[in-house]
């Protein structure tokens, strides 16, 4: 019964650690995320590459879950975790295609 309990309410020993995890690593995605941005804009402003990854990137921090998705209701931040990770993988492939664009 308390497996059943933690899916449907983050509460419970161990509960605050989640949560405190869920945000750190939401930050540090996040962090990542800005250390793209700017590499795609280099790769912009310097070498002439594609312009949409750039502003792409910019939507994605504007929305980042960072701060849009909350580690304290319902799964103690696992929603909060794995969209901050998609977001970092898709600006990574937004970097690789940049970079490409940059070489041609």
């Amino acid at each position: 019964m308390d497996e059943l309990h933690f899916l449907l309410a983050c509460s419970g020993p161990g509960a605050g650690r989640a949560i405190a995890w869920s945000i750190a690593i939401g930050f540090i995605c996040f962090v990542y995320a800005a250390f793209v941005e700017v590499q795609l804009l280099f790769l912009y402003l310097c070498r002439s590459s594609k312009r949409w990854p750039v502003y792409w990137g910019f939507g994605l921090l504007a929305f980042h879950p960072a701060w849009t998705v909350s580690a304290r209701d319902g799964d103690c931040g696992m929603m909060k975790e794995i969209a901050s990770l998609v977001f970092s993988i898709v600006l990574t492939v937004f970097l690789v295609i940049q970079k490409y664009a940059a070489r041609k």
